[in-house]
């Protein structure tokens, strides 16, 4: 433990990791899992599945929205069969998943709250530091999107209003 740590912080650079994943900078804490001294290497924030908060991956390289075994025991999904799907994960392991996790989803924005009443996730054990994968399925659905790298990290979108008309959504 006290070697991972280790290599963790010289890795990061950063004061110490935190048990979430989070990197803790002099006395502020920030969301993002990894940065180095230009900000921010992955997309990660917080936000609440059914009211329970869960740290989220926006990944452009995963194919859809993602959820772990894990987190949806702990926030108790609704959890149904549905097609299965082959998943190539990052570490070149492949797994299968057959099943679909349903919840509100919500997020912290600069401007309020950003909600979705069920978002579909596919269960899978993730095998990484973060509860959900936000992919390519979510972010082609908010299009245009815009990943910000600067400062702490953000994404940005138009979001669409019941009565028409749009309003911009960072969540960081």
């Amino acid at each position: 433990d006290d070697d991972e740590e280790e290599y963790a912080d010289a890795t990061l650079k950063c004061e110490r990791v935190c048990r979430d994943g989070s990197a803790r900078w002099g006395s502020t804490e920030y969301s993002a899992a990894a940065q180095d001294q230009d900000g921010p290497l992955l997309l990660v924030f917080f936000a609440y599945l059914k009211g329970q908060r869960v740290k989220v991956l926006v990944d452009s390289g995963a194919s859809d929205i993602f959820v772990s075994e894990a987190c949806a025991k702990r926030c108790k999904l609704t959890v149904r069969c549905g097609p299965a799907m082959r998943v190539p994960l990052a570490d070149g392991s492949v797994k299968t998943t057959g099943s679909v996790a349903y919840s509100k989803f919500t997020a912290r924005t600069t401007t309020g709250t950003y909600s979705e009443s069920s978002m579909a996730m596919r269960v899978l054990p993730l095998g990484i530091a973060v509860d959900m994968v936000l992919g390519g399925k979510w972010l082609r659905s908010l299009s245009p999107i815009t990943l910000d790298y600067e400062g702490h990290g953000s994404v940005s979108f138009s979001d669409r209003r019941k009565g028409g008309g749009t309003e911009r959504v960072t969540i960081s």
